[in-house]
């Protein structure tokens, strides 16, 4: 995928990636194989397994599990996509500096059902085949409640940043307190809905 030729998240196309990846919603007997594999990508600089589990809790479809079901039937986690369904407040928060993804405030998320006001990437490992897991979650997330929440999220990598520049994130905001600058993707449907401002 070249930064030179950008795609647009919203029109991932499902069926050009390998084939026999699933997803789905994190179950509690993935949780801990998936922090593990977190851990080994990302070193301490994630939330606490605590801070995770509580989350989940808040809102169930907040992290995907990508993998494949083995000859038995049983799902094999492969890598995830976690993500923070924001509410207004923590958009704003979030635009400022002052949202903090280690341990967000639950006052700055949305509900299970609600509209949220933004989605912000936690977390993304999906190594190898695992990447077949991204168009399909973007799938679920072109749906409602979720299609017109734009997508933020700061790069963890030099390749990160590279995806999310071809995939038209904008950078919005440098960053505060250390932290790295902010991407959002636009939603599609919110640029359309734009022209017919006045």
């Amino acid at each position: 995928m070249s930064v030179n030729k950008p795609r647009e998240l919203d029109y991932l196309d499902v069926n050009s990636l390998p084939k026999g990846i699933q997803i789905r919603t994190v179950r509690q007997e993935d949780v801990n194989v998936l922090y593990q594999l977190a851990v080994r990508h990302f070193g301490n600089e994630i939330a606490s397994f605590d801070v995770v589990e509580r989350i989940l809790q808040h809102h169930p479809e907040s992290a995907y599990a990508i993998g494949r079901y083995d000859k038995t039937k049983k799902f094999k986690p492969l890598g995830y996509v976690a993500l923070l369904m924001l509410n207004q407040e923590g958009v704003k928060r979030l635009k400022m500096g002052e949202f903090n993804a280690a341990d967000p405030d639950l006052a700055h998320l949305s509900l299970p059902g609600e509209q949220p006001a933004g989605i912000y990437v936690w977390g993304v490992v999906a190594p190898g085949k695992a990447i077949a897991g991204l168009p399909k979650i973007m799938e679920i997330l072109k749906r409602k409640p979720y299609c017109h929440a734009d997508v933020y999220a700061r790069p963890a990598s030099v390749s990160g940043l590279h995806l999310m520049q071809a995939l038209c994130f904008e950078r919005i905001f440098d960053g505060a307190r250390g932290e790295k600058p902010l991407y959002r993707y636009r939603r599609l449907i919110n640029r359309k809905a734009s022209l017919f401002v006045v």
